[in-house]
């Protein structure tokens, strides 16, 4: 049992990310000290407005031979990456609740003022995921 441990340890690692979090280099080291003795693998990168440059954050990950990243975050990320040219696929999940109105966006601002400026999708897959709904979209 013990070697099959060690072997599937091994499988692992081949495949191991090269950083867990995006940080910003003005982030304070005692703020961040607690997620690297975690284990937790930080990328430090100079922000503008706590935004990063799309071509540091790249032009980074590239370097390191990362090229697929998964961006998990709300409406202002995803409007970001859209904006920036970098998003290629969006996975969106509708949970059964409506909250109107009063609601968050999924997307933010994107500036759009015509539907000429809209960014075009293409729906590759719809899945029911419990009572939840996924759609997979790909950026035209």
């Amino acid at each position: 049992m013990r070697r099959f441990l060690e072997r599937q340890r091994l499988f692992f690692l081949e495949f191991e990310v090269a950083v867990d979090q995006v940080i910003g280099e003005d982030v304070a080291r005692e703020r961040s000290i607690a997620f690297e003795d975690r284990g937790v693998r930080l990328l430090r990168l100079p922000t503008v407005g706590g935004i990063f440059d799309w071509n540091d954050l790249g032009g980074s990950l590239a370097g390191m031979g990362i090229l697929h990243v998964l961006a998990e975050g709300g409406a202002k990320t995803a409007a970001w990456l859209i904006k920036k040219g970098a998003a290629k696929r969006l996975e969106l999940f509708q949970a059964p609740t409506i909250l109107g109105a009063t609601g968050l966006p999924v997307i933010g601002d994107l500036g759009v003022t015509c539907l000429s400026e809209a960014t075009l999708l293409s729906i590759r897959r719809i899945r029911r995921i419990g009572e939840d709904v996924q759609i997979t979209l790909d950026v035209k």
